[in-house]
């Protein structure tokens, strides 16, 4: 199987890669995932950006009430 290289270009505003059927740009300033369009189609409607979250556990808990 041979496949074509992909490509990468800089400008002020973002990083873009682009290859055969797809493009994708991450913005240089917010480092989102800004634009990602595949088969002449945009696949995002705004800027994907990293949402991390874990459950609170009991140290957290007893953290958050101590009154000294």
């Amino acid at each position: 199987m041979i496949t074509k290289p992909v490509d990468l270009r800089e400008s002020t505003e973002a990083f873009t890669i682009s290859g055969p059927g797809f493009r994708v740009a991450i913005g240089r300033a917010s480092g989102a995932l800004e634009s990602l369009r595949s088969g002449g189609r945009e696949m995002v409607s705004k800027p994907l950006v990293p949402n991390f979250w874990r459950v609170p556990l009991d140290n957290d808990i007893g953290f958050l009430n101590h009154k000294p």
